[in-house]
């Protein structure tokens, strides 16, 4: 329902907005009633009121222009002529340390409401991803510390990891050090030493690679019916050549590699052996009698009746050949079960190409042909480097994102092609507008399968305001980071954004969920709380700083000094509203020009 409602902008920055200006005035109004401080009138948004009512003294109302909100309190200065129902409530009359509060009141308020709001949710709980390792990039820090898929990281030097954000937080501390790690491996706790790249990465991926195998046409396996794009779903070693009754179950490809090591680590070479594979055959979408086809279908974790497609064959292991010349690169430091699988003719099918993608369908290539990429095909370069792995897939795509073409290097029906591949464009917005980049458009490889995600909740109402506490303080601690970076000039001034912006991180949020939502407005919440308190005039800051100025002085300042003031703080703040509407316009033009129907 949220994420229905929040489709249209005009109902997000109302809804957003209302909410982060009313507990931010509260504030103010709740320390001002408590102080016995006058109060003429609430204000949600500025300008012509569309609705009021009045309670006491106070009138209560909704301004047409919802970009802020106001408490106006009677007699701010002794200049201000009284009404006879305020006196002896004027706010001049109250001490600083009183006016300060009530000021503090707003931007605390705004805290506040971020830190209830990440207490609900510790309280709730929220799925994290664990820190499991899925893949490990060949030669990366991961793999020469002896990092195994599947492995667990609980402590990166001196970080508790319990998230794979923090694995990835504590990797980019840790950049270019030398520190322990400790890894849990089944029921095994074991200390290695590892060093993060210069960049904070230590090379292992979130997910797993699936079972998806590409299949060598001159193999044993292919010899025996095995088919490339064949998803392997159980398997089994045995000194027969009938297969078993029952078979290891399988769906990722570490478990197919780990179940080989250990069954060879312990077989006797003078024994015949035989590896029996159970698997679901590809199914191609287009023409069955043809050879090209448009795709195949991607791995469903959701389709658990697999049974009735289930097929069978075994492979005599001694009927090992040499790897194929265009796959050896593949196999650098690999272990036996690997070299084994090579030598049958049988490849994790990560690089294999499988179709259109499918999350670029509008806009897809030319068909498959003889002069392109066909189905089943096995990458093994493009624009002239050598792709070994899928790390090595990801990393050329990133550094050839404005290509609009991509020479690509693959193996078919066993043997070396040269093909091109025409990419596809991609508009997206970046914080300096909007922008082009290319992308391939076929899908290679199934796409990873995920570890079930973790609950991370709070057992009591108090360790959940304790830890959504924290939370907003650690958020704080990072969005000052920011702004002193802004000033300093290591934030680029394109990061600042207004309404435009508020609008859109919110619907995209809402459409992923309450809890997102729910942690983008605190966040929000909290950059209010910190903006408010810089010392610009008209800001709360500024105020305080004026209280400030007043405390030191020992006296009232005049009235000509805080005009200026404010005058000077009215200019800077239109001037961030007109930086900040920029900024939103010039990164969201495309948007605009879109839903007008101009795009």
């Amino acid at each position: 329902m949220l994420a229905v409602i929040f489709q249209n902008s005009v109902v997000v920055i109302l809804f957003t907005l209302g909410i982060l200006v009313l507990i931010h005035e509260l504030g103010h109004y709740l320390v001002g009633v408590l102080f016995r401080m006058g109060v003429v009138s609430f204000s949600i948004g500025f300008g012509p009121k569309i609705a009021s009512f009045r309670r006491g003294e106070t009138e209560f109302r909704i301004g047409l222009i919802p970009l802020g909100g106001y408490v106006q309190f009677i007699g701010a200065s002794p200049y201000e002529k009284v009404p006879e129902a305020f006196k002896g409530k004027e706010l001049y009359r109250r001490p600083i340390w009183q006016r300060a509060l009530m000021i503090l009141a707003g931007p605390v308020a705004n805290f506040l409401l971020a830190a209830m709001v990440f207490s609900v949710i510790a309280f709730k709980g929220v799925p994290q991803k664990p820190p499991v390792v899925g893949v490990v990039e060949p030669g990366s820090p991961a793999h020469e510390a002896g990092i195994q898929p599947q492995d667990m990281i609980t402590q990166l030097g001196d970080h508790k990891i319990t998230t794979w954000e923090d694995l990835v937080g504590a990797s980019q501390d840790h950049a270019s050090e030398t520190v322990m790690a400790v890894i849990q491996r089944s029921d095994t706790v074991m200390d290695v030493e590892i060093r993060p790249q210069d960049n904070g990465k230590i090379g292992i991926i979130y997910g797993f690679l699936s079972a998806l195998v590409t299949v060598i046409p001159q193999g044993a396996a292919a010899q025996q019916g095995l088919p490339s794009g064949a998803r392997l779903r159980g398997m089994e070693f045995s000194a027969s050549s009938q297969p078993p009754g029952v078979f290891h179950q399988v769906d990722r490809w570490y478990e197919v590699v780990d179940y080989s090591n250990q069954y060879l680590l312990h077989h006797n070479s003078s024994q015949p052996l035989y590896l029996h594979l159970q698997y679901t055959p590809p199914v191609f979408e287009g023409s069955p009698s043809s050879t090209r086809h448009q795709s195949i279908s991607l791995v469903d974790e959701d389709d658990q009746d697999i049974s009735s497609d289930l097929k069978i064959v075994s492979v005599q292991v001694s009927q090992l050949s040499d790897p194929h010349p265009a796959l050896a690169h593949t196999l650098m430091d690999s272990s036996p079960a690997v070299r084994m699988l090579a030598g049958l003719g049988i490849y994790s099918g990560e690089l294999m190409v499988l179709g259109d993608s499918k999350s670029l369908s509008q806009d897809r290539p030319s068909p498959l042909n003889d002069d392109q990429l066909m189905v089943g095909d096995y990458v093994l370069g493009m624009h002239g480097q050598q792709v070994s792995h899928i790390y090595d897939w990801l990393r050329i795509q990133s550094e050839h994102a404005d290509s609009q073409t991509a020479p690509v290097t693959v193996l078919r029906d066993g043997e070396v092609r040269e093909v091109v591949s025409d990419q596809i464009p991609r508009r997206y917005q970046s914080p300096e507008g909007p922008e082009v980049m290319y992308v391939f458009g076929y899908q290679v490889g199934d796409p990873l399968i995920f570890p079930s995600p973790m609950i991370q909740k709070s057992d009591t109402i108090l360790s959940s305001v304790l830890a959504g506490s924290g939370d907003a303080l650690r958020y704080s601690v990072q969005i000052v980071q920011s702004l002193v970076g802004m000033v300093l000039g290591q934030v680029p001034v394109k990061s600042l954004g207004g309404p435009i912006l508020i609008a859109q991180v919110a619907r995209e949020s809402a459409s992923q969920g309450m809890i997102p939502y729910l942690t983008m407005l605190a966040l929000i919440s909290l950059n209010l709380f910190l903006i408010n308190l810089i010392p610009i005039p008209v800001l709360d800051g500024g105020q305080l700083a004026l209280l400030s100025f007043e405390f030191l002085r020992g006296r009232q300042l005049s009235r000509v000094f805080v005009e200026r003031y404010q005058a000077i703080g009215f200019v800077l703040i239109l001037s961030l509203i007109v930086l900040a509407t920029y900024n939103d316009v010039s990164r969201y033009w495309l948007s605009v020009l879109e839903s007008l129907g101009l795009g």
